[in-house]
């Protein structure tokens, strides 16, 4: 009968149209997908270059902090051993005197 191939076909043509739907879709989705993974690799990348930025930043500042304060340590340093120089004599002078060594 007539009929019965008319409704196969029908039923043919349609399983064609839900595969390629299906198909269109899953394409669709893979696209979206690869996407989004470009946006998130990208902002991944730019987040990384700010922190890296920052962070080099940072450290510019502290090795700038640690050389100011290596710096002014060394001043100081050297003003007590030039305080000590100049009042070394003095200094062991009161030293004996406080001992009770001054003969």
């Amino acid at each position: 009968m007539e009929i019965f191939n008319w409704t196969k076909e029908l039923e043919n043509v349609y399983e064609k149209l839900i595969d390629k739907a299906e198909e269109e879709k899953n394409t669709e989705i893979q696209t979206l997908k690869d996407r989004q993974e470009e946006v998130l690799e990208e902002l991944l990348s730019r987040k990384q270059k700010i922190i890296h930025s920052a962070l080099k930043t940072v450290s510019e500042e502290i090795n700038k902090g640690i050389g100011e304060f290596q710096e002014e340590i060394n001043k100081t340093a050297k003003n007590l051993e030039e305080k000590y120089q100049t009042n070394k004599n003095k200094l062991i002078t009161t030293i004996i005197n406080k001992l009770g060594l001054d003969f």
